[in-house]
């Protein structure tokens, strides 16, 4: 007669004899009594959390039918009728975030063990509804301005040096704070802008100038300064715990191009969830929201990333008046190369 000890989990036990180390007796399964769940950190969101479930010979009738206890004192459980049922798996929805839970299951041969957890905080991307600008640097005909908790490509495109360097054509934000919004006082402007020292005011666009063309960015990590330091320079990505569902915002479009539209791209990491849309190209301020596709059996967040872009055709940087605007033969000041603008507004992470 031998005893072992067996995990104190929802799972029934397979155990099998063995003598030696080749002789193998038949596996038999131990069916469990009773109710168990479980409930791993990793399946603890904001709003939701998953409880691994057994009731018996686990029956799967017995966890449609089971019901969860739920209290935030330990004492007073009350029914919480918000639930989904997959197999043996019973997903708790309806939560609050940053709440701390206990949670027991009654089901067909009692009650489980009761079960703890925290949700995860719902937190929201910094100055997402894009009211909290500074202008770092201002001349006559262009401004360098910093977006409160986002990058750019700013400091960079208004970073050039010459003989012009206060005109539009040379130094110019590529995102840019504007009073054409959704709401608030404010919305962030992303345009395609040419720029770069030694650009000349001919009513043309060519293959040297402008010298430079950038798409306008505002995204979550650091800004570059320099063009041929971009790779070292900019880094995706901030410190972040949660994990949403989607991403929602509001945006329109003025395009240069038929042909052209913005884009966004989400993603988690360590790369547990992705997301990402093309073709943001409405005329008036429209609500757009991103799903969050999700790795299976996915880890806790470190971090995230948004990218909002001016241009997403393939075709954004080809150098001609059908996809830039030119500055005038001779305009030293507010003359300037731009394309297509996206206006972002009112960002809404949703859990």
């Amino acid at each position: 007669r031998v005893t072992v000890t067996v995990p104190a989990d929802e799972n029934n036990v397979l155990i099998r004899a063995n003598s030696d180390d080749n002789h193998y007796s038949e596996v038999y399964t131990v069916v469990r009594n009773g109710v168990a769940a479980t409930v791993s950190d990793n399946d603890v969101y904001a709003t939701r959390a998953s409880v691994r479930f057994r009731c018996g010979a686990n029956d799967p009738e017995h966890a449609v039918n089971s019901k969860v206890l739920i209290s935030t004192n330990g004492i007073d459980f009350h029914e919480h009728a918000s639930k989904s049922v997959s197999n043996n798996i019973i997903t708790v929805t309806n939560l609050s975030p940053s709440t701390k839970y206990y949670v027991k299951i009654n089901a067909h041969e009692g009650e489980s063990a009761v079960m703890e957890f925290i949700t995860e905080e719902a937190i929201q991307l910094p100055n997402s509804d894009m009211e909290t600008w500074e202008k770092t640097k201002e001349e006559r005909y262009f401004e360098c301005w910093d977006v409160s908790g986002w990058a750019t490509y700013n400091p960079m495109t208004t970073g050039n040096t010459g003989t012009r360097d206060h005109t539009a054509y040379v130094n110019r934000s590529g995102t840019a704070q504007s009073t054409n919004k959704h709401g608030g006082s404010y919305a962030a402007e992303l345009r395609t802008i040419g720029w770069g020292a030694g650009n000349s005011a001919t009513n043309s666009i060519s293959s040297g100038n402008p010298k430079y063309i950038t798409k306008g960015m505002l995204y979550l990590g650091t800004s570059p300064t320099r063009y041929s330091d971009m790779e070292t320079e900019i880094q995706k990505g901030i410190a972040f715990s949660s994990r949403p569902v989607s991403i929602s915002f509001f945006c329109r479009y003025a395009k240069k191009n038929p042909a052209d539209y913005g884009a966004v791209t989400i993603w988690l990491k360590d790369v547990i969830a992705t997301g990402s849309q093309s073709n943001l190209d409405a005329a008036n301020y429209t609500k757009v929201t991103v799903p969050l596709s999700y790795v299976e059996n996915p880890g806790k967040a470190a971090q995230i990333y948004v990218e909002f872009v001016s241009s997403g055709h393939p075709d954004w940087d080809t150098r001609n008046k059908d996809w830039f605007e030119v500055p005038s033969f001779g305009n030293l000041s507010d003359g300037k190369f731009q394309g297509s603008s996206l206006f972002i507004d009112d960002i809404v992470l949703n859990y």
